[in-house]
């Protein structure tokens, strides 16, 4: 009998290569525990892995195929459905270093396995129904978390927290169907008290999708970061508060105008959000020709920005630079900051920067004493809206998540106008089943396979 594609013996590295104490190769498949039984010397001769008590680790020896020794191992054996693929699956330790894993992963190829595809463990857990799409792609979130909180939002919807959301959503939709399809067979048995009822339970569905989708925006900076542009004239202290906010000096800081001629670009996690920092040239209207380059980049750097955070220099008066830097932010997510607050002479106060950055928040800080620092922080977090969605039950962090359920949204809203506008109640059904299938999307449920491919590549091979 032939092996089908999603039953094969795949193999890879576990872990990252490089040099480390220990290195892991996987495999997962139908005969993955008699394949690796093949290349494994057990210490004891009673216990080889086919005969291995589960979960249990065996020392043993690794040889080639000429019986050579290749690495001392420890070997454990997972059969499905109670592992990781919900297939049999072996994960051999040895020796970390580059040579050792690829030693011990040429081995089992050359027994019958085959490389692993990125993501192709997680992808047959999802065939097998062990996770959902959204909890599979809460593991690559959870591999690439740039932050705790990040990390504590993929942990979150790896354990479910989004899909029990969502399955909760298509229970109350179901029940609304059932009885609009019960209306539809027997149209004389629907009262009028019963038609407010569903109109009630349908704004209260929208409501709920409504309140998901406002998470979306905080969700996108918890798994991405969130891209903060500095912004101002020469020398008013950008990289001073780069080097501030990182910890540590980054940024070369001296009393030239123009020192930073490109862009300078950090990741750092300030209360729990990561967040990508971008230094950039200092803007003013006669620069040379390097120094106008990197003016080209800090704008374009603006067009990604998140929040601009606009710095001007208490110590100096405001002028035709520092309008241009107002000018820049239009109607960018923005805070204003009079910095150098600490200087002797100031010769540009806050009544005259309020009134110039025209409803825009302002705060005074001095980057290099770091004054003001923490009430900074605590804007920046408050402003991108992180911090209120912190504590809800279930976060949208993907785009495709949020695509799905402005569909919902969509399908929502145009069921309660048709009865509103006294449609029939199958036009109400159609909208229905598209709400349906749009939060079954979510879940991996009729999901195109470009999409489905699209999803495990972002996965390294070992996962």
């Amino acid at each position: 009998m032939t092996t089908g594609p999603d039953e094969e013996i795949i193999a890879a590295p576990g872990t990252a290569l490089g040099y480390a104490a220990i290195g892991i190769v996987r495999l997962s498949g139908a005969g993955a525990v008699e394949l690796a039984d093949r290349v494994f010397r057990p210490r004891r001769d009673d216990l080889g892995l086919a005969r291995a008590p589960d979960r249990m680790m065996t020392l043993g020896n690794v040889c080639s195929a000429r019986g050579e020794l290749l690495d001392e191992v420890l070997a454990v054996v997972m059969r499905g459905p109670h592992s990781y693929t919900r297939q049999d699956v072996v994960e051999i330790h040895c020796h970390g270093g580059l040579l050792a894993v690829d030693r011990i992963l040429e081995r089992v190829l050359q027994e019958g396995a085959r490389l692993a595809e990125p993501g192709e463990f997680t992808r047959r857990a999802w065939q097998n129904g062990r996770l959902d799409l959204a909890q599979a792609e809460a593991v690559i979130d959870l591999i690439r978390a740039r932050s705790g909180a990040g990390m504590n939002q993929a942990s979150k919807q790896l354990d479910g927290s989004l899909s029990t959301l969502v399955m909760a959503l298509r229970q109350q939709l179901r029940q609304l169907m059932a009885g609009v399809e019960a209306g539809i067979d027997f149209p004389e048995d629907v009262p009028e008290q019963q038609e407010n009822a569903l109109k009630s339970d349908l704004q209260a569905l929208v409501d709920r999708v409504e309140e998901l989708l406002r998470t979306a925006r905080a969700g996108r900076i918890y798994r991405e970061g969130l891209a903060v542009v500095l912004l101002g004239k020469p020398n008013v202290g950008k990289s001073t508060l780069l080097n501030r906010l990182l910890g540590t000096e980054r940024a070369l800081v001296t009393d030239i105008p123009g020192t930073t001629r490109d862009l300078i670009e950090e990741m750092v996690s300030i209360r729990g959000i990561p967040i990508r920092l971008v230094d950039t040239a200092g803007i003013r209207d006669m620069a040379g020709i390097v120094e106008a380059l990197g003016i080209e980049r800090a704008k374009k750097a603006l067009e990604q920005a998140d929040l601009v955070l606009a710095v001007f220099d208490a110590a100096t008066v405001f002028g035709k630079a520092d309008r241009m830097v107002l000018e820049l932010l239009a109607d960018r997510q923005s805070l204003v900051l009079l910095n150098k607050i600490d200087a002797g002479e100031r010769l540009l106060g806050r009544e005259r920067l309020d009134q110039e950055a025209a409803g825009r928040p302002v705060l005074e800080i001095s980057a290099r004493l770091g004054w003001g620092l923490q009430e900074l922080e605590q804007e920046m977090v408050k402003l991108v809206g992180a911090g209120t969605v912190a504590a809800a039950p279930a976060m949208i962090t993907r785009a495709r998540h949020q695509a799905a359920l402005l569909k919902v949204q969509d399908a929502l809203g145009n069921a309660l106008e048709t009865i509103n506008s006294g449609g029939t109640l199958d036009c109400v059904a159609v909208d229905l089943w598209d709400a349906w299938s749009s939060l079954g999307e979510i879940l991996g449920e009729d999901v195109s396979g470009e999409i489905i491919d699209a999803i495990f590549q972002e996965f390294c091979i070992g996962k």
